[in-house]
């Protein structure tokens, strides 16, 4: 899941023909397939709940400096900051408005993704809890406005705020306030990428709508689930939402390369600096130039990155609909992921499920969900209904997978579906109908209990789940 091959590769791309082949570098066989898990969190006062700064004593850099010293880290600088962390295949970043990111190392099996993740959050906790830090998993910033929300010093987001600031008149809110998870699959050929890019891309607003955790903006109205969902569609068009490519028969890696050389390109980078390219498209970049600099593979490695649809083709597929959960929920949205994606019945079922719609209709329904979360409907079905019937499904494919000669790995995954169940079982049928119904009664409780509810539920997956170690 990683392309490195092509990452430091700067010799100028001769033809469009040769960008295909980071695609077709990405297919590996059903043994080799894994699991990458993206787990983003707000960072939080943990008395006020407003937004915790990057700078500072008892801010988010002073604790990634902790992170470097005590668990063995390797600090990411840049201009003298540090703005992220590695360590054994493992990434921590930061998002532009100190939003705290584990990109965990690609696992075989979901068992070893929780243990990694488990591990992280009693880290993250050792280093934060006494600087009155909490980092939270709620997919936008509850109290804070957008303005009052500390930059992170980092070069290309130093671009990309006035360039996304003029296409979307949310696309700050979203780089500064929102927080997701999202999951990573391989793929084993062009058509099995065709396949999955296709299920994931018709079934990603179902899983918008029942892990929908977003209702509260800037302390007002919790009246609309997943605002952040909502906040993506007015980011910037040419690069967010669905595709329409992803449901075409017989679509092919040309497909998508023929859309995101149309994309425009934000930034590229040069001898460690930050290079705007002022919108033009990658297609132009290619055959022109940029003011004497030429198109590279690690220009269209980099390109891909900023392109934010729903679902995304690298060298794998990123599914990126959900808001930020509880870590349990993290985990029962990788579970349904694998389940469905790594199955060939679970994906012919959960095609099923959504076939037939034309492509207005799954976006009508898209932005449905932004507003009505599991009440949202598809064809007359509410997305909860349609949830249920993935989940089955799900259930179905994780079961066998596990006897499958080739992905087998001895773990027992269909129990971590659960969570999701009562999720689904309960009155608003996603994990932040709680909050969006007692909000509006009070405010400063329903804050307090987010925040004890969101340090009580890491610390006890963490003491649950983590391996022995330091």
């Amino acid at each position: 899941m990683t392309g490195s091959v092509f990452l430091a590769n700067d010799r100028p791309i001769r033809h469009a023909d040769e960008l295909i082949e980071l695609f077709h570098s990405g297919s590996k066989p059903e043994s080799a397939w894994g699991i990458g898990l993206e787990y983003e969190r707000l960072p939080l006062d943990a008395s006020t709940g407003h937004a915790a700064p990057y700078s500072g004593a008892r801010g988010v850099e002073s604790a990634l400096r902790d992170l470097a010293a005590g668990f063995g880290w390797n600090p990411e600088l840049e201009g003298g900051h540090t703005v992220g962390l590695d360590r054994e295949g493992s990434l921590v970043s930061l998002e532009p408005g100190a939003q705290l990111e584990l990109s965990a190392r690609v696992h075989r099996d979901l068992v070893s993704v929780r243990e990694e993740l488990a591990r992280y959050l009693r880290e993250t906790a050792a280093v934060s809890r006494d600087r009155g830090l909490l980092f939270v998993p709620l997919g936008l910033q509850p109290i804070s406005p957008v303005d009052a929300i500390e930059w992170v010093p980092k070069g290309r987001y130093a671009i990309m705020g006035p360039y996304l600031r003029a296409r979307g008149t949310l696309a700050h809110h979203m780089m500064k306030g929102t927080a997701g998870c999202q999951l990573n699959f391989d793929y084993g050929s062009e058509e099995d990428a065709a396949e999955k890019l296709r299920v994931a891309m018709g079934v990603t607003s179902i899983v918008t709508a029942v892990f929908a955790n977003s209702p509260v903006a800037a302390g007002a109205d919790a009246s609309v689930p997943s605002r952040r969902a909502g906040i993506w569609l007015d980011t910037d068009p040419s690069r967010c939402g669905l595709l329409e490519l992803a449901f075409r028969d017989g679509s092919t890696f040309r497909d998508y390369l023929e859309y995101a050389l149309d994309v425009p390109v934000i930034f590229i980078r040069r001898q460690e600096r930050w290079v705007p390219l002022e919108g033009t498209p990658f297609r132009r970049f290619l055959s022109d130039g940029f003011h004497g600099l030429r198109a590279t593979l690690a220009d269209w490695v980099l390109h891909l990155t900023t392109i934010f649809t729903e679902v995304r083709l690298k060298t794998y597929l990123e599914v990126r609909g959900a808001d930020s959960v509880a870590p349990s929920l993290a985990m029962a949205l990788a579970a349904l992921w694998k389940g469905l994606l790594y199955d060939g019945g679970a994906r012919r079922g959960a095609w099923a499920l959504v076939d037939g719609h034309p492509f207005a209709a799954r976006v009508a329904f898209h932005r449905d969900v932004c507003q009505r979360g599991p009440r949202a409907e598809l064809g007359g079905v509410a997305a909860r209904d349609l949830a249920t019937e993935l989940v089955a499904l799900a259930r179905a494919g994780l079961a066998r997978q596990s006897a499958s000669p080739t992905l087998a790995t001895g773990a027992d995954e269909s129990s971590l579906l659960d969570p999701l169940c009562a999720v689904l079982a309960s009155p608003g049928g996603c994990p932040g109908a709680g909050l969006a119904l007692a909000w509006p009664r009070d405010g400063a409780t329903a804050l307090r209990g987010l925040l004890d509810d969101s340090a009580r539920s890491a610390d006890e997956f963490a003491a649950l789940h983590a391996p022995p170690g330091p």
